[in-house]
């Protein structure tokens, strides 16, 4: 079955495309199986037992086996050998993940194998990608519960010559090699912003750091965030003073957060209840830490404080950034529980520890630095992502 061209394509194709089932185009396919529990033989060698788990829900290539089983396993289970650079296919709970095994594999009972292919295997794994994709779109979103062999191996898509389905199968894998490449970058400085943040700060009872930048030492001083840091309380709105349109945005919680609906006032207010450009706040309640105010003039929220402090002896990134790691503090001694807000008298009376002014801006410096590449990186995410889902849906029919 003929079918028309998707709407975008490169310059030098131009041929229909033609409706093909699954099983016209793969020549084999295999169902997984599992070992016996109860002989440990069976497993721990080095053939990778693929689960559901394992597949990356929007990466075809990001397949991490967290098991293997041993040749006498494979002998005594349903599970079979499957060669590598098959398509292996998530049938029940979770369908719509895929992946490209770049190595010989077995799976669970949740997955249907396809391989040795009429046609470029990059291409096929990303048509069936997009085609269970539209199927559970249609579904009003929700993921489909489960999919016979059967019912997989009738299902269509559509192909062109194979030099197309080799270019944009080439096309695809690029850009999933670029998101992961960025996203193993992201994970990196994520981490070591981490690590750092648990070392460049002193630990309890300690007065310096396990790491400490160079040119820098001495003791850290030692004394409570209220010596040095004025806490100012947000205002406590009415529900009937907030608008949905005014001169001054009010700034909440959830603003921070996943709530996107502004509120407005129009009131006139003493000016400590303005947070501007740069301004660093707290948030007390449901989320609490610290945040660096980077847009126009608002007005904060009660559950909300501004920070107030010399800035010729307190380094506002550095403050923030020895927020962040007390916010960790405080997480830690919940002892699990969630943290719902933290009372203003508590916070007065943290300890609080900082080195010289030059060696605060240069730790604020460092982890400012760190937070951009972060970002970078976050936004770089953001961007492939969509773009890889603009060209998934136009240039596949």
């Amino acid at each position: 079955m003929k079918n028309e061209s998707p709407k975008y394509r490169y310059d030098k194709f131009n041929e229909n495309w033609i409706i093909v089932k699954l099983s016209d185009i793969a020549c084999h396919y295999k169902t997984g199986g599992t070992p016996s529990t109860k002989d440990p033989t069976f497993w721990g060698g080095a053939i990778p037992w693929i689960q559901s788990s394992d597949i990356q829900k929007d990466s075809l290539f990001g397949v991490i086996p967290q098991k293997f089983i041993s040749e006498e396993g494979l002998q005594n289970s349903t599970a079979k050998l499957i060669p590598k650079n098959s398509i292996a296919i998530v049938t029940r709970v979770g369908v719509g993940k895929l992946a490209i095994i770049d190595q010989d594999y077995t799976t669970s009972q949740d997955f249907l194998s396809l391989s040795d292919f009429n046609g470029d295997t990059q291409f096929i794994a990303y048509s069936i990608y997009r085609m269970l994709q539209k199927e559970s779109t249609q579904l009003q979103g929700t993921s489909i519960k489960g999919i016979t062999k059967e019912d997989l191996l009738s299902k269509k898509i559509s192909l062109p010559e194979i030099e197309e389905q080799s270019a944009i199968g080439s096309l695809f894998r690029t850009l999933d090699n670029l998101l992961s490449s960025y996203k193993d970058n992201l994970a990196n400085y994520q981490s070591l912003k981490a690590t750092m943040l648990s070392k460049m700060f002193p630990k309890a009872g300690q007065n310096v750091p396990e790491i400490r930048l160079d040119g820098f030492e001495g003791e850290w001083e030692n004394s409570k965030i209220s010596d040095y840091v004025y806490l100012l309380n947000g205002r406590a709105f009415k529900q009937d003073e907030l608008l949905n349109e005014g001169k001054y945005r009010v700034v909440r919680v959830g603003n921070f957060n996943t709530n996107e609906k502004w509120y407005y006032s129009n009131l006139e207010l003493e000016e400590n209840k303005y947070a501007n450009k740069d301004d660093l706040l707290y948030l007390w309640a449901t989320n609490f830490g610290p945040e660096i105010w980077k847009e126009e003039k608002i007005i904060f929220h009660y559950h909300i404080w501004k920070l107030e402090f010399d800035r010729s002896i307190i380094d506002r990134n550095y403050l923030y950034y020895w927020l962040e790691k007390d916010k960790k503090r405080i997480q830690q001694n919940t002892n699990g529980s969630t943290m719902v807000h933290v009372t203003k008298s508590m916070m007065e009376n943290r300890e609080f520890l900082f080195p010289m002014f030059r060696e605060q801006q240069a730790i604020g410096t460092y982890f400012s630095n760190l937070d951009s590449l972060i970002t970078a990186h976050q936004e770089k995410i953001s961007q492939l992502e969509t773009l890889k889902k603009k060209l998934l849906q136009d240039m596949f029919i």
